[in-house]
């Protein structure tokens, strides 16, 4: 909302016009052929929250021949759907600044690209490199 804005958008024409936002990126899969169990290192944990750790099924692939070695097969989408309800509109009329339009959205009960990407690590759908690896980047 901010860079379109930046380009000159009036905000009343974004706050009335758009609905959602949707943000989505691709991790690789987990060979379901090869997947096992494993620890991540410390250093790797220290981006998981510790109340999660201990439910936490982490699964990498060793390599087979159906995956090519990889321990992948295929991606899948992380996302994240902002809705542009009314606190948010009202947010964007304000033309706060983008940490601010973030914190709202996250409080009317958006969940992020990081969490969401967390949540498939923890299921044991990707590695947690591979969410750090793709999305980290934005968050960290």
């Amino acid at each position: 909302f901010t860079r379109l804005i930046n380009m000159e958008i009036e905000p009343f024409m974004l706050a009335s016009s758009v609905l959602a936002v949707m943000g989505l990126r691709l991790v690789r899969r987990n060979c379901a052929q090869c997947s096992q169990p494993y620890e991540p290192s410390p250093s790797q944990l220290k981006v998981v929250p510790e109340s999660l750790v201990a439910d936490a099924k982490f699964q990498r692939g060793t390599g087979c021949e159906h995956c090519k070695h990889t321990g992948f097969d295929g991606r899948m989408p992380v996302s994240e759907l902002l809705l542009a309800n009314e606190p948010f509109r009202e947010a964007v009329l304000k033309k706060l600044p983008t940490s601010a339009l973030e914190e709202i959205a996250i409080q009317q009960g958006m969940r992020t690209l990081w969490q969401n990407g967390l949540y498939r690590a923890l299921k044991g759908q990707t590695t947690l490199e591979e969410v750090v690896r793709v999305i980290a980047a934005d968050i960290v």
